[in-house]
């Protein structure tokens, strides 16, 4: 992870210093040291800047190689890993390649249209019977279900002030989130003033 965005860094702005300081924030970030028990999960989170350093060699070269490149990397992603990650890449793939991609609008299209169909292609005998063992897996349909665990607005001081409801191991635990039984407040997603 730590590499990979070094690279990616360095493609991006041309210094040492900046990808350096990148690749330590990101591979030692919280959500990669909390997957660190769940390897499927860290695999994907992992991957995330290798599939990112890929699409930008792509978008300043493009051509069949870093095409080839790009679709392995993503295959790569989807097949390793917990496929909610690859999920969240794709959607920021989406509008940085669309936004960064410097050719005419039916050639960008034509691009992105052949990459993503010879990736799906790829990752088929994969893709298909988790899309078969969804439909049959047993999850709540209901949109509580599904919204059990979002994040809400008065939550968002957490990102980066962890304790600004109070510490579950000191008993201060308070605001949303705290279980009035347990004095636990939820700090999913602290990133902190550094990253």
């Amino acid at each position: 992870a730590a590499v990979t965005t070094y690279w990616y860094v360095k493609l991006l702005t041309g210094t040492r210093v900046a990808a350096l300081l990148s690749a330590v924030a990101f591979g030692f970030s919280g959500t990669l040291i909390a997957a660190v028990n769940d390897i499927n999960s860290l695999q994907g989170i992992a991957l995330i800047p290798l599939v990112f350093f890929s699409l930008e060699r792509f978008l300043r070269k493009p051509g069949k190689v870093s095409a080839v490149w790009l679709i392995g990397v993503l295959c790569i992603q989807f097949l390793s890993s917990h496929p909610q990650y690859s999920f969240y890449t794709w959607m920021a793939l989406l509008p940085y390649f669309l936004i960064f991609y410097r050719s005419p609008g039916k050639r960008a299209w034509v691009s992105l249209f052949a990459i993503i169909g010879i990736f799906l292609s790829l990752v088929a005998v994969q893709l298909l019977p988790f899309l078969e063992l969804s439909a049959n897996a047993f999850r709540p349909q209901g949109i509580e279900f599904s919204s059990q665990n979002q994040l809400k607005l008065i939550e968002l001081p957490r990102l980066i002030m962890a304790r600004f409801y109070g510490s579950w191991r000191s008993g201060s635990s308070w605001g949303p989130g705290s279980q009035l039984e347990t004095g636990m407040a939820n700090t999913e997603g602290y990133m902190g003033i550094f990253p």
